[in-house]
């Protein structure tokens, strides 16, 4: 989750999150949530909104979290359209405690306590870094290839779906251009850079057999890393 640049508190009920980098911020994304719509339950369907954007097109495991995370929601969201202060607090206790049980369960470090969590989110990009995917550029997508594999890719490498995930930042254009021109310096094929394309824009999930796309996306990985 990005960090802010001013160290000030958000007012209660803002929430305006970053799409979170790992297992252990999807809980807390959730749970920052709980506490905003305890603050101001007139932000329910406001918040709801900026969960569902902060949380969409992620991958396995964060992906599996989230679909967790959402189905206890459900149940917080009945008792959170309540007027009743006390129940919406209850409401809010409850989920955290659900989402504590969850995080356990996934060998997770603990949750801040539910009454020192914020009541609200206001995430904002380092100087250095666009969380606008239609605005990422090459060299944003290469910084956060290599702040990933920083994280501890495996044997060094990055995933096939993290790299898959890297390169939907880019634009449609940007992407061709950039494929384009590792086809030209022969680091690729041209059938391959169009298979990558057109995958990409299909927005499928990449199969466990498919070791011809998975050979394609580790070199690309490879590259994107490269200093």
């Amino acid at each position: 989750m990005a960090r802010r640049k001013k160290s000030e508190a958000p007012p209660p009920g803002a929430f305006v999150p970053a799409p979170p980098s790992d297992t252990q911020e999807v809980l807390r994304l959730f749970v920052i949530a709980a506490r905003a719509v305890s603050a101001r339950p007139d932000k329910l369907a406001e918040i709801e909104a900026a969960l569902e954007r902060a949380t969409r097109g992620l991958l396995p495991p964060e992906s599996l979290a989230v679909e967790e995370c959402r189905r206890l929601w459900r149940y917080f969201r009945r008792a959170a359209e309540s007027p009743k202060p006390s129940l919406r607090l209850e409401a809010g206790r409850a989920i955290y405690r659900d989402l504590e049980a969850l995080g356990q369960r996934l060998d997770l470090p603990p949750l801040q306590p539910w009454d020192k969590l914020p009541l609200g989110l206001v995430a904002q990009v380092d100087d250095d870094e666009d969380s606008s995917p239609t605005d990422v550029d090459l060299e944003g997508v290469r910084r956060r290839a290599r702040r990933r594999r920083a994280k501890g890719g495996k044997a060094g490498r990055l995933r096939p779906e993290e790299v898959a995930d890297l390169l939907r930042l880019l634009g449609r254009e940007e992407l061709e251009r950039v494929l384009a021109e590792r086809v030209g310096q022969g680091f690729m094929g041209r059938g391959e850079g169009q298979l990558v394309v057109h995958w990409l824009a299909r927005g499928e999930k990449l199969a466990h057999d498919d070791e011809a796309l998975r050979e394609i996306l580790g070199r690309l990985g490879d590259w994107l890393v490269e200093t």
